[in-house]
Parts: structure tokens; C-alpha cells; sequence
């Protein structure tokens, strides 16, 4: 299976999510993302005829305050009190399903290799002095590094490679996004 390769930060936000919501019970865990969120959706759907039950009930044990029907009254508690139980566990389970979409999803994904090894300041810092010199920059890949170079060719480049980032270099338009971000590309 081919993986979805994910950012740093993207992880860093699934695993966050993970964190916050875990699985109570493992044996609901669907096979897909897609299996678990639909769950969650039919699930829900059920929910709402309950809570509009719910709502019909309440309305109907006010009716039989005012009609001082007692046993109108404790029907409707019992089903309202069945109800509410029977929600909480709806609830427990659509939060598990919505928990394994998350698991699931992080099975799917790999983490990028891409890796900068440079604070933003520096980086930030090298570029602003670096275009005080020349106004061309780009971003150089060899043996597993990511750099910046300055000049329009081999042959000007004035400066040592400013390596900034590791990683494969299937990941090079995620370094020249990464670097984009600091470049005002309206000048």
C-alpha cells in the first residue's frame, strides 16, 4: 500500500488528536477510515430519532404534570431516563468509531523525511544578507541535503551551499515550499 506522506506538523496534530480522543473499546476499530467515519454517521443518524424521542418524551412528561397524570409522569421518566442511557452509549461509540477514523488514518501515513536542520531566524537571516550581494537564489539537493545557493550559476556562486534541511529528494517541492515561505515573492 502506498503511504500518504505527511509534514511534521501534520503528525504532530493526528497524534495530538489521538492523544485526545483514544479508543475505549478496541473491538469497535473498523478496518478503513472510511468504514469508522460511516459508522459514526449511521450512528448518529440513530441518534437523532432518539433525541427527537427524548424531546417528545420531556414534552409529554410536562403534559402529564399539568393533567396531574402519575402515571403518565413516572412512564415518561422511565423512558426518558432509558433514553438518555441509551445516548451516552451512542455517544461512547460514535467517539470510538470517530477515534479509529484518526488510527486508521495514521496507518495510512508516513511521516515526510524531510527534515530542516536550520532555525527560521537563520534561515531568515542568510536569505535577507545573502540578496544584499544577488538577487538569485536556489535551492540545491546533493546526498541527502537541502541548500541554498546564491548566484546566477556554478561559476557565481559566491558562497558555501547554506544547507538548511535534510531529506529525500522526492521531497524537494516540499523544500522549495518550505523556503517560499520566507521569500515576498510580490517584490
Amino acid at each position: 500500500m502506498c503511504k500518504i506522506i505527511i509534514s511534521k506538523e501534520q503528525y504532530e496534530r493526528l497524534t495530538g488528536l489521538q492523544n485526545e480522543r483514544p479508543i475505549s473499546k478496541a473491538e469497535r476499530l473498523q478496518k478503513t477510515t472510511a468504514e469508522n467515519v460511516m459508522s459514526a454517521k449511521y450512528l448518529l443518524e440513530d441518534m437523532e430519532e432518539r433525541l427527537q424521542d427524548l424531546s417528545y418524551a420531556i414534552s409529554e412528561f410536562e403534559a402529564a404534570i399539568y393533567d396531574k397524570d402519575l402515571d403518565g409522569m413516572i412512564n415518561r421518566m422511565t423512558e426518558y431516563v432509558r433514553l438518555i442511557r441509551a445516548l451516552e452509549a451512542d455517544t461512547k461509540e460514535a467517539g470510538d468509531y470517530l477515534a479509529g477514523s484518526v488510527t486508521r488514518f495514521m496507518e495510512t501515513t508516513a511521516l515526510s523525511a524531510f527534515t530542516v536542520i536550520r532555525s527560521e531566524a537563520e534561515i531568515k537571516l542568510k536569505i535577507d544578507q545573502s540578496f544584499e550581494n544577488t538577487n538569485v537564489m536556489s535551492i540545491g539537493y546533493k546526498d541527502g541535503e537541502y541548500a541554498l545557493l546564491f548566484g546566477e550559476d556554478e561559476e557565481t556562486v559566491n558562497e558555501e551551499p547554506f544547507i538548511f534541511a535534510k531529506g529525500g529528494e522526492e521531497c524537494y517541492d516540499e523544500a522549495r515550499k518550505f523556503i517560499e515561505t520566507f521569500l515576498d515573492l510580490e517584490e
